[in-house]
């Protein structure tokens, strides 16, 4: 019996419930398409079966190489179920669901906001991009061993992922508080929004961005452009105010440029129109991420009162303020509009941490995980 010596190429499978999201697709895909220039062989996987056309469009990747599959038996009839058992008897099935699809693969890489089900492949890796609260928290003694039977099985489930990815630190301490688990931070790559104008500001402007439910942002919006007066009437001259989509409002204008680097700085305001708990808050705060970070690689400076996620980014880079009101937030734009060479600098920096979120960044990161993965295996 003839002897096989050529190499076998790795198998990975990337699974999740929603491939419908623009951020799933964009952050899975572009780690398909990392693994397959390594040269796994890449299998993606949804409760239906996902087109890797469709997921390659979404995020600028040929993923013609991959294959599919929809999951078979309960897992696909999970979404009907939940509407006649309740979400808890989902979650409870759920949780108990097999991912056999995944055995004999060398990695499965599920995105999932709930503890997942056992993970069969030889390495795990889970991207948890918020915690669904909805979920009841694991409850330990002090030597960390679950107290419930179903907390020692939510244990033994999480203990069959290697690796347990979060964005920022806001979920890492949820993760940590509610799964007992510590995970690792990979941050996700932000979604531009479209349309905006070409050709730099004539004038200095403040944009204003909402976070929350869409039909309290006009409100939040109307709040922003009174906050905007207020500045005017104590001395800002030479500014506009312009509102996301260049939905302005009545009598203020102004275009933006997004270029490579800040060519006229301003400041970007951004405040929660339904509080400040990201986690309770009916918009995905990676929504709110990517507006904030959209608005800094313009080189808008960030001047926010707003909810943990938002606070982080502007806390973590350094170049912007957090505020806890709206009369402070007119208050520091009044000291930076005051202060150009210090504005402009602060301009510099939110630019450069806006790029530590692009697509190209969180490449060069999944690049080095997959070297590292494959380097185990080799050994």
């Amino acid at each position: 019996m003839p002897v096989r010596t050529e190499a076998v190429s790795p198998r990975a499978a990337i699974y999740t419930e929603d491939w419908a999201s623009p951020l799933v697709c964009r952050t899975l895909g572009i780690l398909a398409w990392g693994l397959l220039r390594a040269g796994w062989r890449v299998e993606l996987v949804g409760l239906r079966r996902p087109d890797p056309r469709e997921v390659g469009s979404v995020c600028g990747r040929d993923l013609r190489w991959c294959s599919a599959a929809g999951v078979a038996g309960l897992p696909a009839f999970l979404p009907a179920l939940a509407r006649f058992l309740g979400q808890r008897a989902a979650r409870f099935l759920a949780g108990r669901m097999s991912l056999s699809f995944a055995r004999g693969s060398d990695l499965l890489l599920c995105w999932s906001e709930r503890i997942p089900p056992y993970c069969p492949a030889v390495r795990g890796w889970l991207i948890v991009p918020h915690v669904d609260r909805s979920e009841a928290e694991i409850l330990t003694d002090v030597d960390g061993c679950g107290l419930r039977v179903s907390d020692r099985e939510k244990q033994r489930r999480l203990e069959s992922w290697q690796r347990i990815f979060t964005p920022l630190d806001c979920v890492a301490d949820e993760v940590r508080r509610r799964w007992k688990v510590d995970p690792q931070e990979l941050p996700l790559p932000f979604i531009p929004s479209g349309g905006t104008a070409s050709g730099a500001p004539e004038e200095p402007e403040v944009r204003g961005l909402c976070g929350g439910g869409v039909d309290r942002r006009s409100e939040c919006l109307s709040l922003m452009a009174g906050m905007f007066r207020e500045a005017c009437a104590r001395g800002l001259r030479g500014w506009i105010f312009r509102a996301p989509q260049d939905e302005r409002c009545p009598g203020i204008a102004g275009s933006t440029d997004a270029g490579d680097l800040p060519k006229a700085p301003g400041i970007v305001w951004f405040r929660c129109s339904g509080g400040g708990d990201c986690g309770l808050c009916d918009a995905r705060w990676t929504a709110c991420v990517s507006d904030l970070a959209g608005a800094m690689l313009e080189g808008l400076v960030p001047v926010v009162d707003a909810g943990l996620a938002v606070r982080e980014v502007v806390r973590r880079c350094g170049s912007g303020f957090v505020c806890q009101s709206g009369a402070e937030m007119v208050s520091r734009t009044l000291a930076l509009a005051g202060s150009p060479d210090v504005l402009a600098d602060y301009s510099r920096k939110a630019w450069q941490a806006a790029r530590e979120l692009t697509e190209s960044r969180f490449e060069e990161r999944v690049a080095s995980l997959i070297a590292a993965l494959d380097r185990r295996q080799a050994a």
